[in-house]
């Protein structure tokens, strides 16, 4: 499993969060304007924190003030499908970069997909700072056909002919690693899909955990515990 962030107040609730998804939202704040939210972007930067309610007032206060500004932000994402079309989960950009697996990236271009083939498959080129030797293409959706092949449907700016390209050795990252699942175990993934979701949606439950934690230790008048799983 994924690395959490937990917020706790005696007497109170305990809210479990997705580490990397705080640590997303914070990339996007400090995006905004880092100075205005210094508490909020320290957020997990040690194993054990302990708010005393005047400083979860802070904290709240730092949240609903960036809140808002995320309504007029999109973050890049997968969205995965099954045979049927049902839609299995996504993931997002993460706070270390945009590669979601080996050679598969979230991207507003859409699906980026790098390889270290020579020649390259039809569609990928060389492009301004990347390694030598690797090639990159944007797909909008990519499908496995019934012989297990993984083709992709190039985007609009890719250009082509509209024809798919094979992608031999795709890597699918597993369920566990996904910000969103509504399966567990080895989903039969066939389709992956370029998103652009709203901040505001993707970061609900992250903003929606602070904002009541905070709250419960104003109300309680007790200290607010944030606490992370090590990292190895």
């Amino acid at each position: 499993m994924r690395p959490s962030c937990y917020l706790q107040v005696p007497g109170g609730n305990t809210y479990t969060l997705s580490l990397a998804r705080v640590k997303s939202l914070q990339a996007v704040v400090a995006g905004l304007e880092a100075v205005a939210y210094p508490l909020f972007l320290r957020v997990g930067a040690r194993p054990t924190a302990q708010l005393q309610p005047v400083t979860a007032r802070t904290l709240l206060a730092e949240v609903e003030r960036f809140a808002p500004l995320l309504n007029g932000l999109a973050i890049s994402g997968i969205r995965f499908r099954d045979g049927a079309e049902t839609v299995l989960g996504c993931i997002y950009a993460g706070p270390e970069g945009d590669e979601v697996a080996p050679g598969l990236h979230t991207s507003p271009a859409g699906i980026r997909v790098v390889v270290a083939e020579f020649p390259p498959p039809v569609g990928f080129r060389s492009g301004p700072g990347m390694v030598a030797g690797r090639y990159e293409c944007y797909f909008r959706e990519i499908r496995r056909d019934p012989d297990g092949r993984w083709l992709g449907f190039r985007t609009a700016a890719m250009g082509g002919s509209g024809a798919p390209v094979e992608l031999p050795g795709l890597a699918i990252p597993p369920a566990t690693r996904w910000d969103i699942a509504a399966v567990s175990g080895k989903p039969n993934v066939v389709a992956l899909e370029s998103v652009e979701t709203p901040a505001a949606e993707v970061f609900r439950d992250i903003i929606h955990g602070f904002v009541t934690a905070s709250t419960e230790s104003l109300r309680l008048r007790v200290p607010l515990e944030i606490r992370r799983d090590l990292l190895t």
